[in-house]
C-alpha cells in the first residue's frame, strides 16, 4: 500500500522548485523570485496576479514518466518553467528608462547562461544538469498596450534516486533462477560444439 505521507516524503520536486527559487533570488538582484504552484495561463499573466515586476515565478510545469526500473532506483524527472514579467522600468544611476521586452530578454538570456552552469543543480547531489533549456517570448496585446513583457524559460531536469526505495508496486520477491535439466552442462562448464562440414 503507497499511503499519501510517503508520497510527500519521497519526492524530490518541492525540494527542487524551492531550491531553484532561493538560488536564483540570490543571483538576480533587484527581481523578485517566488515559486508559482504550476502553469500559467496568458490571462493569467495579463491580469499579473501575485507579480511585482520585474519577476520570476518558478513552477514544476510537467512530470514525464521515467523508466528507471532497470537502474534500481526511482529517478523523477521534472519539467520547470521559470516565468518572466516585465513592464517599462527606469534603471542604473542615470535612470534610464528601459522597455519592459528589453529588460525580459536580458533576464531571459541570463537565466539560460545561469541554467547553463553547474549552480542549476540547486545544491541538490542527486540533481542532474538542466537539459533542453529554452527562452520565448508570449506576447499579448493587452500586456503591450500596458507596457508589460511576459517570457518563459523551460527546461527538464532529473533528480536521481540514489538507490532509494522503489515505490511498492515495483517492490516484491526476485523472480525465480532460471532451472537446469538433470543431464545439462552446469552453468560455467565449457561446452564443445560438433561442427559439421
Amino acid at each position: 500500500m503507497t499511503t499519501l505521507l510517503s508520497l510527500v516524503e519521497t519526492s524530490r520536486a518541492f525540494a527542487l522548485r524551492t531550491a531553484a527559487v532561493a538560488r536564483l533570488a540570490a543571483e538576480f538582484e533587484g527581481v523578485e523570485v517566488k515559486a508559482w504552484p504550476g502553469k500559467l495561463d496568458v490571462q493569467d499573466m495579463v491580469e499579473r496576479t501575485g507579480m511585482n515586476p520585474p519577476s520570476i515565478l518558478v513552477a514544476v510545469t510537467g512530470q514525464p514518466a521515467f523508466d528507471d526500473r532497470l537502474a534500481g532506483q526511482h529517478d523523477e524527472l521534472l519539467d520547470l518553467t521559470a516565468y518572466v514579467v516585465t513592464e517599462d522600468k527606469p534603471l542604473g544611476p542615470a535612470r534610464k528608462v528601459y522597455r519592459g521586452d528589453e529588460i525580459g530578454l536580458s533576464l531571459c538570456n541570463g537565466l539560460l547562461r545561469f541554467l547553463a552552469t553547474d549552480a542549476a543543480r540547486w545544491g541538490i547531489d542527486e540533481a542532474g544538469h538542466p537539459e533542453n533549456a529554452k527562452g520565448q517570448a508570449v506576447l499579448t496585446l493587452a500586456g503591450l498596450k500596458q507596457g508589460t513583457a511576459f517570457f518563459a524559460v523551460t527546461w527538464r531536469q532529473t533528480v536521481h534516486g540514489q538507490g532509494r526505495q522503489l515505490p511498492a508496486a515495483f517492490e516484491g520477491p526476485p523472480p525465480p533462477l532460471p532451472t537446469f535439466r538433470d543431464d545439462a552442462a552446469p552453468p560455467g562448464t565449457d561446452l564443445t560444439v560438433e561442427v559439421v562440414r
